[in-house]
């Protein structure tokens, strides 16, 4: 592999030692002037780290139902031509209907939870964290940029959330993942980053002496370790398969598992350009889906079908390769979103090509885990465009889709029919995640 080898710098510091802040006021200490330099600071260390309790795997996709409570869904949604944005809030418990908006915005957005409040990600060119009330949805509880001394967009992709305290950002165009206190005091920018951690060891060289980052996107937590997704690609192209880098968050130092080339202590994955983690509580195991050169990328000389399935032990960081997206001349088209609902039975979206808009034309196909056989497309979802996938709490898988009609076909898990009725959006969405609220 043409990896960079280069030692691996340690700027990822412990949570128990040293975290650099980022952009902070100087202020006055024991040096004779002011260096004008950020200070160092000890960040605290997760309560389960001392108790040897762990958290929560993370926040969960769907919460049960109690009473007194009200079951939502978060929708991103998004104009035809990425004109125009919001947040629309869905009512499962009123009989899924859109019962409330969030302030508009620009188009390239996703959206986390710590289980109580909303956070909406500004990403390319946006670079910013906005954080709501789950009932109030008129305006901010706070919008901080994400900024620091970079000079242009570090493109923010993923939000983990560890504790109310602590929080992981995945940044596309960077090569450190961010330590945030998602309820900062005072409300700024210096407040929220407490620090970064290195993941240059997994740069390449660019063209003209530039740099090209290792691509993280997406991140999850297992216990005590966050796992970051690394598409890995020569600037636009998947030339090698991806990664996933694993962080003690304990420590904040990356943790070698023995599954990497070279330097690199991560797990090298089978799949190239991996674009979905996913974690399934049930089989304790993570899974991705790498996509392959679905662009047509024409630096890239070998199949394009070089994606497919996968999964990953947490505990041995063990691979095995579970659904093969086949070649050029046999395949089932390139695989995006990913949902596993048990060990035999997983969902994901495939997709063939583009319309002229640059919409991919999807197909919703379910996948068994065990024998590796793919489905037909899923009654009403052949040929379609298939934005996002998430598992409701009603049981059913909620499929994003976009034409005249915008919202959500569910698939029954128990029968894998879909209902007859599609939940409606006002927009065509682009992301989903589901909390339950006492109102």
């Amino acid at each position: 592999m043409n990896h960079i080898n280069n030692r691996r710098a340690y700027t990822t510091l412990a949570f128990a030692s040293t975290l650099t802040l980022l952009g902070a006021c100087s202020s006055s200490n024991d040096n004779d002037e002011d260096t004008g330099l950020s200070p160092i600071a000890q960040a605290p260390t997760p309560a389960f780290c001392e108790t040897g309790i762990p958290p929560d795997t993370q926040t969960p996709d769907a919460a049960a139902s109690g009473d007194g409570a009200t079951s939502y869904s978060y929708v991103f949604t998004r104009g035809p031509m990425r004109e125009s944005a919001q947040i629309e809030r869905i009512s499962l418990t009123d009989g899924n209907v859109v019962d409330g908006t969030y302030p508009a915005t620009d188009s390239d957005h996703r959206l986390a939870t710590d289980g109580t409040s909303i956070f909406q990600i500004g990403r390319f060119d946006i670079d910013n964290l906005t954080k709501f009330d789950a009932i109030d949805t008129s305006a901010a509880q706070y919008q901080l940029s994400l900024l620091t001394d970079e000079p242009s967009t570090t493109n923010p992709q993923s939000l983990v959330f560890v504790n109310n305290d602590f929080a992981y950002l995945t940044r596309r165009s960077s090569d450190s993942l961010l330590v945030l206190d998602p309820s900062p005091e005072p409300l700024t920018t210096e407040a929220l980053i407490m620090g970064e951690i290195s993941l240059a060891a997994y740069n390449r060289p660019g063209d003209e002496g530039a740099v090209d980052f290792g691509d993280m996107t997406d991140a999850i937590l297992v216990g005590d370790k966050l796992f970051v997704l690394l598409e890995n690609l020569d600037g636009f192209a998947p030339v090698e398969t991806g990664y996933l880098a694993v962080i003690d968050v304990c420590t904040n130092m990356e943790i070698e598992t023995g599954q990497g080339v070279g330097e690199l202590q991560g797990i090298q994955l089978d799949v190239a350009n991996p674009v979905s983690l996913h974690y399934n509580e049930a089989t304790g195991l993570l899974y991705v889906a790498g996509r392959g050169n679905s662009f047509g990328n024409e630096a890239v000389t070998t199949d394009a079908y070089s994606g497919g399935v996968q999964s990953i032990d947490p505990d041995t960081f063990e691979t095995a390769l579970l659904i093969d997206d086949g070649t050029e001349a046999d395949n089932n088209g390139f695989y995006t979103n990913l949902v596993v609902i048990d060990d035999t039975l997983g969902y994901a979206i495939t997709f063939d090509g583009f319309d002229e808009d640059f919409n991919l034309i999807s197909n919703l196909r379910s996948l068994n885990l065990e024998t590796g056989e793919v489905s037909e497309p899923i009654d009403g979802t052949a040929g379609q465009i298939l934005t996002t996938i998430a598992l409701g709490p009603d049981n059913h898988l909620w499929v994003g889709i976009q034409d005249d009609n915008p919202g959500f076909i569910r698939v029954n898990l128990e029968d894998g029919v879909p209902a007859q009725e599609r939940v409606r959006t006002t927009l065509i969405p682009d992301d989903v995640l589901f909390l339950e609220v006492d109102r």
